[in-house]
């Protein structure tokens, strides 16, 4: 074969970087894995938990940035894998993709529900103190 032939077939042939082999082979070690889950196979969730637990948990303490609330979040991530690995769809991603989504989605809820709740017990708090200077104010119209 010639120089100018080889570089002919370099040229059209596609180029698989690292990360794309990567991702070839993950996505089919994805839908083994899926597949256990699928049939409610203990060790397939700790299989999960344990090529992807690390990733999930970084992805929701990068949203949070607090210990205790990523790691909240990444229990329920794999418990809702477990629960409904249905959810899942190889020919969109990889497993490792849809839960660190799935992660992302679930610490952004949790920082909104923990807004609500900090407004909430603020207007509350306002609130009494509000009711409390009123009825200090009525006490003292009562006395004068």
């Amino acid at each position: 074969m010639t120089l100018t032939a080889t570089r002919q077939i370099e040229a059209t042939a596609p180029v698989l970087t690292p990360s794309a082999t990567h991702r070839i082979s993950e996505s089919s070690e994805d839908r083994d894995l899926w597949e256990a889950l699928l049939n409610q196979r203990e060790e397939a969730l700790s299989e999960a938990y344990r090529r992807f637990g690390q990733k999930v948990y970084r992805t929701a303490f990068g949203v949070l940035r607090r210990a205790e609330l990523a790691e909240d979040v990444t229990q329920e991530v794999f418990v809702r894998l477990w629960q409904r690995p249905e959810r899942f769809d190889a020919g969109r991603g990889t497993l490792s993709g849809f839960l660190q989504l799935d992660a992302h989605g679930r610490s952004i809820d949790l920082l909104r529900s923990e807004k609500a709740r900090a407004d909430r017990e603020m207007r509350e708090q306002q609130l009494s103190v509000a009711s409390t200077s009123l009825d200090s104010l009525e006490e003292e119209v009562m006395k004068r």
